[in-house]
């Protein structure tokens, strides 16, 4: 019996977006230092993993990846090449507790939801889990390690912004293999597929 995969269904960011959030990252790692832990507050997405997910499939038996590959090919032919914006900083549950930090589409944050929630409803006829959770459009520059909310975050959350006019043309959709390490995740492109053309 082969041993499941954990994948995901993503948006790629181009590297001169990846490295201005990873600029915004190094602002936001200045509240560290004032937590008396013995490791950061925040695990930090390194900047060549930063991505937009589309559709997060869990453990998937690769078996079902030829599925899971048509469903992209259908849903891409439905949309087209589109600009996305991205310009807001903000936190899940909120900025004075922050669990998950993230930077979110502005423009065009309704073509990506349409195509997630495309590949949500044709994957669920495959039997795969529908999301349980509405979606928001947001590329995830880290996570809390602790529970305890820090004033020095929250302030910085409040007072740094995405740098201006950051857009991405959106061309592709992929399908990614997440491999869990002890410094943290790996990706590996297993598929992708274009959008139609403008």
């Amino acid at each position: 019996m082969l041993p499941t995969i954990r994948a995901f269904i993503a948006i790629e960011l181009d590297e001169r977006i990846q490295r201005e959030l990873a600029r915004l990252q190094d602002r936001l790692k200045t509240a560290d230092p004032e937590i008396k832990f013995a490791e950061p507050r925040m695990r930090w997405s390194a900047p060549k993993n930063l991505h937009i997910t589309l559709k997060f499939l869990g453990d998937i038996d690769p078996k079902r990846l030829d599925i899971i590959e048509d469903t992209m090919t259908e849903t891409a032919e439905e949309f087209s090449v589109f600009h996305m914006g991205i310009g807001a900083l903000g936190a899940f549950p909120n900025v004075h507790d922050p669990k998950i930090i993230w930077a979110g589409v502005t423009k065009r944050a309704n073509f990506l939801a349409e195509i997630a929630a495309r590949l949500d409803e044709k994957l669920s006829g495959h039997a795969i889990e529908p999301a349980d959770h509405g979606f928001t459009p947001h590329i995830t520059l880290g996570r809390s390690q602790h529970a305890t909310p820090c004033k020095a975050l929250t302030t910085l959350l409040q007072n740094i912004h995405v740098p201006a006019g950051l857009s991405q043309k959106v061309e592709r959709i992929s399908l990614l293999r997440s491999e869990l390490m002890p410094k943290g995740p790996v990706y590996h492109l297993l598929h992708s597929v274009a959008l139609k053309k403008e």
